[in-house]
């Protein structure tokens, strides 16, 4: 171990190497790094953490391990670790360590991920990464973590920082190893941080990394939701999420504001993905008249968990003469997935004996309800015999799980959220533009995001 002197004397090289030559030599690097650990409390310490440390791991972590012989491999885990020492013991009073935390939580690290050098590729060490992350986890780092996000002197460390960290604590061998409480803790004080960010500040951020910050977010909400019970958790997201559009619309930034409607398509998708299916649908102004009417669910059950494509059915009459016809979703041999207006065979329902009348070619978002509209009487290679008008489909009752509103749904909540807050007059306020105007369709004219009957 260094007496004091000697490590004043390793602080002086490193600032030195480092404003001056812009290098570092892996010896003075570890024992540097040893040294604050070593006098972590002291003043020459502090201001070396502050200033200094994030340059010396950051410099050392670049270097691409087809570069490295077994004594710098050595010296680069050697320091990864002692870094993570450093950040345990001095975080709470240096939130100036968080841009150090993220780096060696860094997946784009040469070291973890390997490298390629013209057709030679040289692997990294990515356990290496999972270990320091277990370790944090295991030392109560997100608690302590925590505590230095609501410090009133903390200071913002940028979104692709914060991003890193994210990524750790949504790791499956982290996240089950940090208790719920320290787990909502972290998402509500980042939540918090980012909704409180000046104008000013979102200008100059990384927007792919605030959107993938974003996408972590939901994803731990959805974890507490699902897995631990805790509903208020993703209510707090959504809040989250419409505070934040809220705040790219009002921006003063053009790029700024064409991003939150690219964020309102986002969440337009996740409010129809998520909403109670409906037990029924009314079928309107086909030009088959047959095919008009009721359609109710032939495999609904409420529940929290009601997944599965439903089919509805409008049953046969044999006074009236009406066959039995269906409504149900058909996987074509091309992995597909649409959605057909038919009359069942009797014998072998829902195969090529079927009568069909339309079919809609449904997208991805379609595939998990029955389209409004979009349907067709024709398609290459398959037999319909429907006549036009296509029919208009209208969503019946809902299937809500017992205890559960519709008004707890998110696309109740964002229909709402849009009136509140007058979207349509700040679209069409003074600083209007037509790539805004453009981009607003989707959600001013919602075709999409039906109200809840």
């Amino acid at each position: 171990m260094a007496d004091f002197d000697q490590a004043k004397q390793t602080f002086s090289e490193v600032k030195k190497s480092l404003d001056v030559n812009k290098s570092l030599q892996w010896t003075t690097s570890i024992e540097a790094l040893k040294c604050t650990l070593q006098f972590v409390d002291t003043p020459e310490a502090k201001l070396f953490i502050d200033e200094y440390v994030f340059k010396v791991i950051n410099l050392m972590t670049q270097q691409s391990p087809s570069k490295l012989g077994t004594y710098e491999k050595q010296v680069m885990e050697e320091s990864i670790h002692v870094t993570l020492r450093i950040v345990l013991k001095a975080l709470p009073h240096h939130p100036s360590l968080l841009p150090v935390l993220s780096r060696i939580f860094d997946n784009t690290i040469p070291y973890y991920n390997g490298s390629k050098v013209g057709y030679t590729f040289t692997p990294g060490n990515p356990a290496l990464r999972i270990a320091i992350a277990k370790k944090f986890q295991e030392a109560n780092g997100f608690h302590l973590l925590n505590s230095v996000l609501k410090r009133p002197d903390f200071t913002w460390p940028g979104c692709e920082h914060v991003l890193n960290i994210l990524k750790i604590l949504s790791l499956n061998d982290v996240l089950n190893g940090v208790d719920d409480s320290t787990k909502e803790d972290t998402m509500n004080a980042f939540m918090q941080r980012i909704v409180s960010l000046p104008d000013e500040q979102l200008k100059r951020e990384n927007l792919e990394a605030l959107v993938n910050v974003n996408s972590i977010l939901s994803v731990l909400s959805s974890h507490l939701t699902t897995q631990k019970g805790l509903s208020h958790c993703m209510d707090r997201f959504h809040v989250f999420w419409f505070d934040i559009i809220l705040k790219f619309m009002n921006s003063s930034s053009l790029v700024l504001k064409l991003r939150a409607w690219e964020q309102l398509e986002d969440i337009i998708q996740e409010a129809k993905a998520t909403r109670p299916l409906a037990n029924s649908y009314t079928i309107e102004g086909a030009g088959s008249e047959v095919v008009n009417g009721t359609y109710t669910a032939a495999n609904a059950h409420p529940n929290d968990h009601l997944t599965d494509v439903l089919k509805y059915v409008k049953q046969a009459s044999k006074a009236q003469n009406i066959p039995l016809l269906t409504l149900f979703r058909c996987t074509m041999r091309t992995k597909a997935k649409w959605w057909f207006l038919s009359q069942a065979d009797i014998e072998k329902p829902g195969t090529d004996k079927d009568i069909d009348y339309y079919l809609h070619k449904s997208s991805m978002d379609e595939e998990r309800e029955p389209p409004s509209r979009g349907w067709t009487r024709s398609n290459p290679g398959i037999n319909l015999i429907g006549i036009d008008p296509a029919p208009i489909l209208k969503r019946g009752e809902l299937i809500l799980p017992v205890g559960k509103s519709k008004e707890s749904y998110l696309d109740v909540k964002l229909l709402q959220w849009f009136k509140k807050k007058a979207l349509v007059n700040l679209t069409f306020g003074s600083s209007i533009h037509r790539e805004i105007v453009a981009r607003s369709g989707k959600l001013l004219f919602p075709r999409r995001v039906q109200r809840a009957h």
